[in-house]
C-alpha cells in the first residue's frame, strides 16, 4: 500500500527539521523546504506525464498516416513510460491512477493493432493520451535517491525522457551523491559510464527514469 501524502510530507518535513534547531523558525523553514520538495519532485513525474502523452499521440498519428515502423516505435516507447510511471512508488495516488489508466489504454491499443484494427487502435491512443494530458497528477514524494535505493534498483534499464533505453544503473557515487548510469558495449564490455545527478532520476519497478541527457553527462569512470 501507498503510503498517505500526509504522513509522507509531515516524514519528510520531519528529517530536515532533525538536522535543524527545534524553533518555530526552524520548523516553519524545515515545513517549507519538504513542500518545495514535493514540488519539484512532482514537476519531474509532470515531464514523464508529458512524454507520455506525447508518445501515444505519435504513435495514433503514424498509424494514420500509414507510417507503420514510426508508429510501433512510438508506441514501443509510450508502453516503457507507462510501466515506469504505474509503478513509480513516489507518486501519489492520484498521478499512479493517472498512468495506470494510460498504460491500460496503451495496451488496449496494442491489442488492437495486433488485430489488425489500426484505426481503432489510433483512437485508442489518441483518446489515452487526451485523457493523461488532462488528469491530475497530485503530490511526489520527495525523497532523493541514496546508496541503498540505487544498490536495490542496479542493473535496471534506464529511460531518457522521451522513453528511449539510455543505459543501465549501475551505482552510487556517495562522495558525489550523484548516479552512475552504464551505456553502450556489448554484454558490459565497452561501456561507459555517467554520471546524473541524483534529483534527477527517479525509479519505477521496471524502469528507472531520468530528465537529464546521459548522450551529455559528464563521464564517471
Amino acid at each position: 500500500m501507498r503510503p498517505h501524502r500526509t504522513l509522507r510530507t509531515l516524514l519528510g518535513a520531519a528529517w530536515i527539521a532533525a538536522a535543524l534547531p527545534l524553533t518555530p523558525a526552524a520548523m516553519a523553514q524545515a515545513t517549507g523546504a519538504a513542500a518545495e520538495a514535493a514540488s519539484e519532485a512532482a514537476a519531474r513525474f509532470d515531464a514523464a506525464r508529458q512524454a507520455l502523452a506525447t508518445a501515444m499521440s505519435q504513435s495514433a498519428e503514424g498509424l494514420r498516416a500509414g507510417r507503420r515502423h514510426e508508429a510501433t516505435r512510438a508506441l514501443d516507447r509510450a508502453r516503457r513510460l507507462a510501466r515506469f510511471g504505474d509503478t513509480a512508488w513516489m507518486l501519489d495516488e492520484p498521478g499512479w491512477k493517472a498512468f495506470r489508466d494510460a498504460r491500460r489504454g496503451v495496451e488496449e491499443g496494442r491489442t488492437a493493432l495486433q488485430n489488425g484494427e489500426p484505426e481503432k487502435a489510433a483512437d485508442t491512443f489518441q483518446s489515452a493520451s487526451r485523457a493523461l494530458a488532462q488528469a491530475p497528477l497530485g503530490e511526489a514524494e520527495p525523497r532523493r535517491l541514496d546508496a541503498q535505493a540505487v544498490a536495490e534498483a542496479e542493473g535496471r534499464t534506464v529511460l531518457n525522457a522521451r522513453g528511449e533505453e539510455a543505459g543501465t544503473l549501475k551505482g552510487y557515487a556517495a562522495e558525489t551523491g550523484e548516479i552512475l548510469v552504464s551505456r553502450g558495449g556489448f554484454l558490459g564490455i565497452g561501456a561507459d559510464t555517467v554520471r546524473l545527478p541524483a534529483g534527477q532520476v527517479l525509479l519505477g519497478q521496471d524502469y528507472a527514469l531520468t530528465l537529464a541527457d546521459p548522450a551529455r553527462a559528464a563521464g564517471g569512470g
